[in-house]
């Protein structure tokens, strides 16, 4: 027992900080590991990792660095100066491995609180015996097998009770180099770059290109940020039209693409002064509507149709459609579907009580040629008493009849549609779906029916970010885990919650492959799924995701090229996709 106490000490503070950088970690709901994964699929060959084990490894490696230096520098180790080296090893150590997305507040924790306990409490009673051993040994066990206690579960509850529509997929990880190259402020002076070329798995190639610019970048995804859309494309020919989020109009050759040198062309329009949101146009992460911006770009025939959240009162918005013909000099916009229902924009104290999301306003667009509609999508900016009313027109997505204007309603429920796409014989459209905490959706919609219910606020796979919702409004939004017990549709397929969720964003037919295969893009997940439904559409037959270190905002295909251009937010870039 004598000679254990000369380690004890020095066992202990090890325990105390895996203890503490495991929680760090652990509660970090938008963590990414997936550069980390990605190098050791590359370096060490090894796949699909679980990242849970890089919740027990990276706490190693911090707790291990700082007992290191901590006891073989001879200083005298003051609170600051332990504070210093405690934050110094962390932000060495995550940036190091590319760990991203990691919670502020267990950073501030650990910058005030973790050294103060080192120097009052691992100091005072540094030579504890092995009681205290034993004690943190007990419960850092007992952490992290939590984790793998929980995953247990849910696969003995997924293997007894087989769910079809339960999101079960392969991941594929993929190496991301940001570029801070030639980013200016204005298109004009821009020089695009490719910046980077990365093969998915065996199946596909993804080139990056920067776009212009700062201000049209996302930065970090999620709070405190409050940025808007990176922007939207649309395929006019052998043109390419780019729409920024606060309503900026570009358009480049097709063919520019293939041969890696961009030209932009800015298309003026009356945009700025037709609509009526002066939030939509202004940016910036401390503007209080930086959230309000446009919302899809689609092209039809020789007319060009533009989405946006618009105010047509004071301090009350919606989601709502302009359309101009395409003329290379300008763009002469006029309103195609307006709504005389508002949502009411609540002061940011009162929130809590009378829930708002700007982001949470759809407004994705579709052409259905067989009726020559435009589908719609609509959500209700988190006001939970729309999505079951049929008096309202918010949480539902619409149909519009491009001559006579006449709306249709052909489902009801959602809660921020994103993605719409047509199945090849068009009688069906696969829509994707924003859960809260969890619970992405795709959707299935039958074009002949209207009202099909798809549940939303009353059920949902996902949870409420505040646990206090379910007291304020489980009136309306109790989120019920199942969609058929209460007479609603069933997802074709839904997602569980992991770090941020996924944030699935757009959806397109797959192309490449003539079976029923559809890309899914995703925003706070970084991935893009290759999914294959079976013929009837009842369930997924398989589900690929490929990592590809970007928040995906829109995908469009480009027949002259047989490729696909998505829209990456975090650098910003276009990202062209092709088969090997």
């Amino acid at each position: 027992m004598i000679k254990l106490s000369k380690f004890t000490s020095k066992i202990n503070l090890f325990l105390f900080l895996y203890i503490a950088n495991f929680l760090f970690l652990y509660f970090s709901e938008f963590l990414v590991l997936d550069f980390l994964k990605s190098d050791f699929n590359n370096f060490l060959r090894i796949e699909n990792i679980d990242q849970d084990y890089f919740l027990i490894l990276i706490p190693v490696l911090i707790s291990g660095l700082f007992l290191v230096i901590y006891n073989f520098v001879k200083i005298q180790w003051t609170l600051p100066l332990v504070g210093f080296l405690n934050f110094s090893i962390i932000s060495i150590v995550l940036n190091s491995l590319r760990v991203t997305g990691f919670s502020r507040l267990f950073l501030i924790l650990h910058i005030i609180f973790i050294p103060l306990a080192i120097i009052l409490f691992i100091e005072t009673y540094k030579n504890l015996e092995i009681f205290t051993l034993i004690f943190f040994f007990i419960l850092s066990v007992f952490l992290t097998s939590t984790i793998f206690i929980q995953e247990t579960v849910l696969t003995e509850i997924i293997e007894d009770e087989p769910n079809p529509n339960l999101a079960v997929f392969n991941y594929f990880y993929t190496d991301h180099i940001p570029s801070e190259k030639d980013k200016v402020e204005n298109f004009s002076e821009f020089i695009p770059q490719l910046v980077e070329t990365i093969g998915l798995k065996d199946e596909y190639i993804l080139e990056k290109i920067t776009i212009c610019c700062r201000d049209y970048s996302s930065g970090s995804s999620g709070p405190p940020q409050r940025q808007k859309s990176v922007g939207y494309i649309s395929v006019y020919d052998e043109l390419i039209f780019y729409l920024t989020g606060t309503g900026e109009i570009f358009y480049f050759d097709g063919e520019d693409i293939e041969d890696k040198t961009i030209n932009f062309n800015f298309l003026d329009s009356n945009f700025e002064n037709i609509n009526k949101n002066k939030n939509v146009v202004n940016s910036g992460v401390n503007f209080p509507g930086s959230w309000e911006s446009t919302k899809d770009l689609m092209i039809i025939e020789n007319n060009i149709y533009l989405s946006y959240v618009n105010e047509p009162s004071e301090n009350c918005i919606n989601t709502e459609i302009l359309v101009a013909e395409i003329n290379l000099n300008y763009l002469e916009f006029e309103t195609f579907f307006e709504d005389k229902e508002c949502i009411e924009r609540p002061p940011e104290d009162d929130r809590k009580l009378r829930p708002f999301n700007a982001h949470l306003a759809g407004g994705k667009m579709l052409y259905i040629p067989k009726n020559n509609s435009v589908l719609f999508s609509r959500g209700a900016f988190r006001d939970y008493s729309k999505g079951q009313d049929k008096d309202s027109l918010f949480g539902k997505i619409i149909l519009i009849d491009i001559k006579t204007k006449d709306v249709s309603v052909p489902a009801m429920g959602t809660r921020n549609p994103q993605g719409l796409a047509l199945t090849k014989d068009g009688r069906y459209v696969i829509e994707t779906e924003h859960g809260p905490n969890g619970g992405d959706e795709i959707n299935l919609i039958d074009l002949s029916e209207e009202y099909q219910n798809f549940g939303w606020p009353v059920s949902s796979y996902g949870d409420h970010w505040d646990k206090d919702y379910y007291n304020l409004h489980g009136e309306y939004a109790p989120l019920h885990k199942s969609h058929s017990d209460y007479g609603f549709i069933e997802p074709l397929v839904y997602f569980l919650q992991y770090g941020g969720g996924h944030g699935i964003s757009d959806i397109d037919q797959n192309l490449f492959t003539n079976e029923n295969q559809y890309f899914v893009a995703t925003m706070n997940g970084k991935r893009l799924y290759d999914i294959k439904f079976n013929n009837d559409f009842t369930s997924y037959e398989t589900i690929i995701g490929y990592g590809v270190g970007e928040r995906i905002r829109d995908i469009e295909f480009y027949p002259n090229g047989n490729f696909y251009i998505l829209v990456l937010e975090s650098t910003p870039a276009f990202g062209i996709l092709s088969k090997k």
